[in-house]
């Protein structure tokens, strides 16, 4: 069973080295500029000669129905450029910058894409059957209908990557990130599809997922090597926080440009996870884990959230406007100034939970578990806490009115709110 690189390996192979690199034939570099008809004219002429266009700045050109085999393009960058129809077959991709690529129909079978970044791209139709996409990152791409048999999608990442339709059948996804992330309605798994777990997949985890499955003679599962022994030694500093704000910054980028692209997230596990000031509006996480996570200055305005769990999480300044949190589980978590208004915090349980200068203004906390919940100088007014328990809750401060209800199911008067510290709001 493989296992996914740490953050700071991933980090070393992008600023590595690439043994046998020349620099690019320029000669190559002027044509494919000039078009499809020059470029094809000369491939047609002489089709056996090498096409090296390593490390070529390529960013937002229109290469569709290029004709690309066999070439050379590691570190190219062709961030939003179009490939459409592109004829890549056998062609070397490796640590490529693609991110945003429009790449629909295109032949990618047997070519080599390792650590490429293919971040929002649009691939739907295309063909990468036995092609090495191992440590590629493919989050929020979009590859509907693509042929994937027999492709190697060892330690990718590919939270909300969309494989709806796709044919995975023989694909390995061993070490993979986040695949119970991406959409996978109608996609084809077989028996000698290997799950990052590096299981074989079955037709009950294929339903579970909306996809389908078909039974086919068994196959040993597909291995392709990527070069990492050449890394240096890592460094104390893993530049892990350039990496997670680089991916919130990714993340919200998506949202605000592509909502189609809004992911259809499940029941899964996030624990340590960190996503300081991501927009989670509207995701569906019912009974995911967030354990020990970091959403800071976060936005989970009207998610379902039902049933989640929080525990020692950092949430400070994050926004839970209107939310459904029925159920949820913040012992211990750090939501200082956090935006709970409007939310259904029902049966929650807030144990040591410290939510200082919180607005939990009308949301309905009724039979919470708020023992020990750090409530300082939070503003309560309309907030429902019929039948919560309110032993060693600190209310200090705290903004309280008429509006508020009760953990017997009474308004809160004056008397109430004094008795306990707060300040009673007319």
């Amino acid at each position: 069973m493989k296992h996914p690189l740490s953050t700071a390996a991933l980090l070393l192979l992008a600023s590595a080295p690439l043994a046998n690199v020349n620099a690019f034939d320029t000669e190559h570099y002027r044509l494919i500029r000039e078009g499809s008809e020059s470029w094809n004219s000369m491939r047609s002429t002489s089709p056996l000669e090498q096409v090296d266009l390593t490390r070529t700045d390529l960013k937002g050109v229109d290469l569709s129905d290029l004709d690309l085999r066999n070439a050379l393009l590691q570190r190219a960058s062709l961030k939003d450029a179009i490939l459409n129809g592109a004829m890549l077959s056998n062609a070397n991709l490796s640590m490529a910058r693609m991110e945003g690529v429009t790449m629909k129909a295109a032949a990618l079978n047997d070519a080599t894409l390792t650590g490429a970044d293919l971040q929002g791209a649009f691939m739907n139709r295309s063909v990468f059957t036995s092609a090495n996409l191992n440590l590629a990152d493919l989050r929020w791409s979009s590859l509907r209908e693509a042929d994937l048999r027999g492709t190697s999608l060892e330690n990718t990442r590919l939270f909300g990557a969309d494989l709806r339709q796709a044919d995975l059948r023989g694909a390995n996804f061993s070490g993979a990130t986040m695949l119970g992330q991406a959409k996978l309605a109608g996609a084809l798994f077989s028996n000698n599809t290997i799950m990052p777990d590096g299981r074989r997949a079955t037709r009950r985890m294929a339903s579970s997922k909306g996809a389908r499955y078909y039974a086919e003679t068994e196959t040993a599962p597909l291995s392709m090597t990527h070069e990492v022994a050449a890394l240096p030694a890592p460094s104390t500093d893993t530049g892990q926080n350039t990496v997670l704000t680089e991916n919130v910054e990714s993340w919200n980028k998506m949202r605000a440009e592509r909502p189609d692209l809004a992911p259809e997230l499940g029941k899964e596990n996030l624990s340590k996870t960190a996503m300081p000031g991501a927009n989670m509006t509207e995701v569906s996480l019912q009974g995911s884990t967030m354990d020990g996570a970091t959403f800071d200055n976060a936005d989970f305005t009207d998610a379902d959230l039902e049933a989640t769990s929080w525990k020692r999480a950092d949430l400070k300044a994050a926004v839970f406007r209107n939310a459904n949190l029925r159920g949820a589980n913040f012992e211990r978590a750090y939501m200082r100034s956090a935006d709970l208004s409007g939310a259904d915090l029902t049966g929650a349980h807030m144990h040591g939970t410290r939510l200082q200068e919180g607005n939990l203004r009308n949301c309905n906390l009724k039979n919470a578990n708020l023992y020990n919940t750090n409530l300082e100088m939070a503003d309560l007014r309309g907030a429902n806490l019929e039948g919560a328990q309110l032993l060693y809750t600190e209310l200090r401060r705290s903004r309280i009115s008429a509006t508020t209800i009760t953990p017997k199911g009474t308004p809160a008067n004056r008397r109430w709110a004094v008795m306990r510290g707060a300040e009673f709001v007319e």
